[in-house]
């Protein structure tokens, strides 16, 4: 006997661009046939007449395998039975850094053979320095001015490669030279570089006389007609690295003993300590006096006041931002230039990072951006922030929803 009420059926599975996937069949199903779902967390067995189930949420960087069996009754032979993942596709090379350029709707980043200009939000490589430049070594230390007219990098212990963001063509490596006692010209090379301000002042650490110290070097300065001049500020004795306002007035450090951060303001040329401020990570805000420090809180201060007897600035605002994250272990609190946001990073035990934008002002919580953090034998996944995209190390982006 055959029951015709009862059509034979195919089943075909496929995933959307949302992520979300479909299962489909060629002929009515009502009542004899169930569906059950595997996933790492466990399965859900229901009637194929639900319609829908929502079992995962899936982040960036994740891929997540599931099981979806589908049994009907008088039907054997027309079961299905499939192994399938859900993920997200990387959009590009592994990375170490990303520079942002938002007035010229670009970004910099840096692998670990090239450095490449990619225009925004279409995500296109217009140029690669290695066009321009042959690379011996990978580079590092990537740095770029916040109007994107001037940017530099190193190739491990070398002198800074200088280039126009805009323009690779344009590019040379910058001497850095001081006067030596012995040798009476002896050169200077950055172990470390963070920061360029528009006026072409590049914020580094560098060894100098055989002691670590923060310094400013201005590129602005012909090197060969007038060496030993671009060394205009040093912090001696010191393995902090400064940070430098974008209009090149104002540099912060952390003290040699790590009890403050001191401020110096340029006058004339002449750069003198203003002020001191609690100990943290520091940054300055664009186009403005503020000065950031991040500790165990987040403190700002305002420059353009003055400091206390002691010689501190005090806070004009304070963020406790442990209180305001949960469900992980903190990981890493930050700065994001191009929007003036500030981020507070969370690991859970599953490897899931989360990053918390919070408005810089108002500290008011603005969005969140999750992605799987895993790591491999070959990697460890850096999760990052920046212009409303968030990134993984491993090639992974996406806009900040």
């Amino acid at each position: 006997m055959v029951d015709i009420s009862r059509s034979p059926a195919s089943f075909s599975y496929t995933i959307n661009a949302d992520r979300s996937s479909n299962l489909t069949w060629t002929a009515p199903i009502v009542s004899d046939a169930v569906f059950t779902l595997v996933s790492n967390t466990g399965s859900r067995t229901l009637p194929l007449s639900a319609g829908s189930i929502a079992c995962d949420s899936v982040y960036l960087g994740d891929q997540k395998s599931y099981h979806i069996l589908v049994q009907r009754n008088g039907f054997a032979s027309q079961a299905y039975d499939s192994v399938f993942t859900v993920g997200t596709k990387a959009g590009t090379y592994p990375f170490s850094q990303v520079q942002m350029l938002p007035q010229q709707s670009r970004m910099l980043m840096m692998t670990s053979s090239d450095i490449y200009r990619i225009s925004l939000p279409d995500f296109i490589r217009e140029d690669s320095i290695s066009r321009h430049l042959y690379i011996p070594k990978p580079p590092s230390e990537l740095a770029a001015s916040a109007d994107g007219t001037r940017a530099g990098f190193v190739f491990g212990p070398s002198f800074p490669q200088l280039f126009s963001p805009m323009d690779f063509s344009q590019n040379g490596y910058y001497p850095i030279w001081i006067n030596d006692p012995v040798q009476g010209q002896a050169p200077v090379v950055p172990n470390r570089q963070t920061g360029f301000s528009n006026n072409g002042l590049l914020a580094m650490g560098i060894n100098l006389n055989g002691s670590p110290s923060a310094a400013l070097i201005d590129v602005t300065v012909d090197p060969n007609t007038y060496p030993h001049h671009n060394l205009v500020w040093k912090d001696s004795a010191n393995t902090a690295l400064p940070a430098l306002s974008d209009n090149g007035m104002y540099v912060a450090v952390t003290a040699p003993d790590g009890s403050s951060g001191r401020v110096f303001k340029n006058n004339s040329g002449a750069w003198n300590l203003i002020g001191q401020v609690e100990a943290g990570d520091l940054y300055f805000r664009s186009n403005s006096t503020e000065l950031i420090s991040i500790g165990p809180a987040i403190k700002t201060y305002d420059l353009s006041t003055t400091p206390g007897g002691n010689g501190f600035y005090l806070p004009g605002g304070t963020f406790d931002y442990g209180a305001h994250v949960a469900g992980g272990t903190l990981h890493r609190v930050g700065f994001d230039a191009a929007t003036q946001d500030l981020y507070v990073e969370t690991i859970d035990a599953y490897y899931y990072s989360t990053i918390h934008i919070f408005d810089g002002v108002s500290f008011a919580l603005k969005g969140r951006a999750k992605a799987f953090v895993r790591p491999t034998a070959e990697t460890i996944p850096l999760h990052s922030y920046s212009n409303h995209y968030h990134f993984l190390s491993t090639g992974y982006w996406e806009k900040v929803k």
